[in-house]
């Protein structure tokens, strides 16, 4: 069922964890001495991966000494984007001893100072209030971080109905491969075209300052990130010889086709119900060059979600016939653990 999800990205720390059961985990129990009184069972890869799963989705990142740790009580908060508390921590304690205060392992007395202020019972974890109020009987939520769903499943072993960090992400290849048969315009993907910031929030495109504009990608709102819009739009803009002199796009030019972009789809949704009608371009008002060009970038999104739909588990299913669907296999895992099909 995970085909075509971004979950399969996730699949190496299987691999992973697998390769460490076989080569540490087996020849560990393997070499431990049999008693009459005690008959150890080979222990099962399932089992392996719920001990796993039960440190990885409680543990913390408390300082340099302890690392990864659970933390009693802090892991007893659920997640939301609209937290109530965070988990706090001093992070520069002494890696030698693991002390806050001062150690004979500090290089000089002025060493991790500023980390002690404020400190003096020696605490290094909190739980520290966001400033959100909390309805009597409400449940207290903590926040894991700026999450997709497909890290809060592989990591935590839960998805939000509604996630604003919620992402569909696409490889460079992939969007190359696509677009071969408009002559691509070599991008770099590293370093995006960029542009001024659009004067208002734009309906389809990221802004170009967002924090993960140089990914390829559609975000919880259904927009695509800058990157991928500046990939798409330079391709056909090359198609249609839309270049200066010297051959390079006019960066003016991308920017400007946004803007009539989303002037479009304002237009679009502030017409009132009625007889509908086909709009060529000059009926609306935009040139009808842009008109095309745009209309060639819609094409490839379009071609573009479709290819990523086809790859999925059973495309023909809607989205709560999926969800139906794996809550049904998932009934069947927990009668039938180890024979239930994957």
């Amino acid at each position: 069922m995970l085909q075509g999800c971004l979950l399969i990205g996730f699949t190496s720390l299987q691999t992973s964890l697998s390769k460490t059961f076989n080569s540490l985990v087996l020849p560990l129990f393997s070499s431990l001495p049999s008693t009459s009184s005690i008959t150890l069972t080979p222990p099962h890869i399932d089992d392996l991966y719920h001990a796993y799963s039960l440190v990885s989705s409680r543990a913390f990142q408390v300082d340099t000494y302890h690392q990864l740790a659970l933390v009693p009580l802090a892991d007893a908060f659920n997640h939301s984007s609209s937290n109530h508390v965070h988990f706090a921590s001093d992070t520069w304690v002494c890696e030698e001893c693991g002390k806050l205060d001062e150690c004979p392992h500090d290089d000089s007395i002025d060493q991790r100072e500023a980390q002690r202020v404020g400190h003096e019972d020696g605490q290094t974890c909190d739980m520290v209030t966001t400033g959100e109020g909390v309805v009597e009987g409400e449940e207290v939520f903590n926040s894991y971080g700026s999450l997709s769903n497909a890290r809060l499943i592989a990591e935590y072993g839960f998805a939000l109905e509604a996630n604003e960090w919620d992402l569909i992400m696409f490889e460079k290849q992939e969007i190359h491969d696509l677009l071969a048969r408009h002559e691509p315009l070599p991008v770099d993907s590293n370093s995006p075209v960029r542009s001024n910031e659009f004067e208002e929030e734009h309906p389809l495109i990221a802004p170009p300052s967002s924090q993960l504009s140089r990914s390829l990608h559609f975000d919880a709102d259904a927009r695509l990130s800058y990157a991928l819009w500046s990939t798409i739009a330079l391709t056909v803009l090359q198609r249609y010889r839309c270049s200066s002199a010297n051959g390079r796009i006019d960066l003016a030019r991308l920017h400007e086709l946004a803007q009539t972009l989303a002037s479009l789809v304002s237009e679009e949704e502030g017409e009132e119900e009625g007889e509908e009608k086909e709009q060529t371009g000059s009926d609306s008002g935009v040139d009808k060059a842009d008109f095309a060009i745009l209309e060639d970038i819609a094409r490839v999104v379009l071609e573009l979600c479709l290819r990523r739909l086809r790859e999925q588990h059973r495309p023909e299913l809607s989205g709560t016939q999926l969800l139906d669907l794996a809550e049904v296999r998932l009934h069947s895992r927990i009668i039938h653990p180890r024979s239930a099909e994957d």
